[in-house]
């Protein structure tokens, strides 16, 4: 892992008991309850894998890194457009910074696209279910600050890498290395200089196995993460693994056991319709991550949508009426933590129309958003429509 511009591997405090079968946490002794019984193994590999360091063995050719992060997206995610509809249940442990359990429980998500979902998440002390819709994210039950590791749980299981859009915005090198007698081709991802949204491409590592693809290590620097994915299930052409550890700065936050995988016999299950009462999420909460408040947060222009409390609509420059020119101008904004729009930039969209769509969104005023009951920045995307059959607007 990378703290400024040095990296380092965390390292796990566990030792094996004399006993076999049975693992315990260094400095205690071995009669006391760890809660790792079922974790054991891989608690251990984990210790092995983060604390010996890969060998590289030869450079691959660095145009190959970019390649082989897209192929191994289509092998290890689930998001794709060409994957039918899914259910995913899965179990899970945190741990708290003497690594002692916190809690448990079970999470479950119906996955249908992008803006068609459903995931639950139960714990010991958190229950909250959260809906995708093309007007932005619904949730039901609690409103308190979650455990930071929940809000991971659909990232680590059913998107991992990043996407084209982000990749497209990363510099890379690789190396290939063998780690506990595995060949990994491993790839070390950091932004380019982006200007406005720069700050939200995050910098990682993705170890890959060099015959089929599967993400085996990950390395999230920016959160001092370290996630090592062990076994195999696989489902439509994907692989993932059946178990999962994640480390928080060297140490033991989450562990991870995917129960089940299977395709959701009806697009349209009632689990995925909100209730009545689900709320539209304006906020995320994340307890207990010390780097939350220090993120850049990126919400879709649906999710903004729905935080618009002064919408001035653009005017249509009477140049582009009498040219017959329409169209949508995409726009990436910076929003700060009173809503007003701070920055914009024009990413796509008719040259006649973009000054207009600018001069009118400059003006729109949103909700505040807020991370742990604190507002904060937000990067996005706004649509402005210009129709000649109708009156431009979002």
């Amino acid at each position: 892992m990378r703290v400024g511009n040095h990296k380092y591997q965390p390292v796990l405090a566990f030792v094996i008991n004399p006993n076999p079968g049975q693992c315990y946490r260094a400095n205690m002794p071995p009669t006391a309850p760890s809660g790792l019984e079922t974790h054991c193994f891989l608690a251990l590999a984990f210790l092995a894998l983060a604390a010996s360091p890969a060998s590289a063995i030869a450079a691959p050719k660095l145009e190959d890194a970019y390649a082989w992060i897209m192929q191994a997206k289509q092998v290890n995610a689930l998001t794709g457009s060409d994957i039918p509809a899914w259910r995913l249940k899965a179990t899970f442990r945190l741990y708290d910074d003497q690594q002692n359990v916190q809690g448990q429980g079970s999470f479950e998500e119906l996955w249908v696209n992008s803006s068609k979902w459903m995931r639950t998440y139960k714990s010991d002390s958190f229950t909250r279910t959260e809906y995708g819709t093309a007007a932005g994210i619904l949730q039901t039950g609690s409103a308190d600050s979650s455990p930071w590791q929940l809000a991971r749980l659909h990232q680590l299981l059913a998107d991992p890498l990043p996407s084209e859009e982000i990749a497209d915005k990363q510099d890379f090198t690789a190396t290939t290395a063998k780690i506990l007698g595995t060949k990994l081709f491993c790839i070390d991802a950091t932004a380019k200089p982006q200007g406005l949204n720069a700050n939200i491409i995050p910098d990682a590592e993705y170890c890959l196995d060099e015959h089929d693809k599967m993400l085996r290590r990950q390395t999230l620097f920016s959160d001092n993460l370290l996630i090592l994915r062990t076994g195999q299930i696989q489902f439509e052409g994907r692989r993932l693994p059946a178990d999962m550890i994640v480390s928080h700065i060297g140490k033991l936050g989450l562990s991870i056991h995917l129960d089940s995988i299977e395709p959701l016999a009806d697009p349209n299950d009632p689990k995925l319709q909100p209730p009545a009462e689900a709320k539209l999420q304006t906020t995320v909460n994340f307890a207990g991550d010390p780097a939350a408040l220090d993120k850049r947060v990126e919400l879709d222009a649906k999710a903004t949508e729905g935080l618009l409390i002064r919408q001035i609509p653009p005017v249509y420059p009477p140049i582009a009426k009498a040219a017959h020119i329409q169209g949508v101008v995409i726009l990436q904004a910076k929003l700060g933590k009173k809503g007003e729009v701070q920055e914009l930039s024009v990413e796509s969209g008719p040259p006649m129309l973009q000054q207009a769509a600018l001069d009118a969104v400059h003006q729109w005023i949103y909700k505040p958003y807020t991370v742990n009951g604190k507002p904060v920045e937000i990067y996005t995307k706004v649509h402005v429509i210009f129709q000649l059959t109708g009156q431009p607007g979002k």
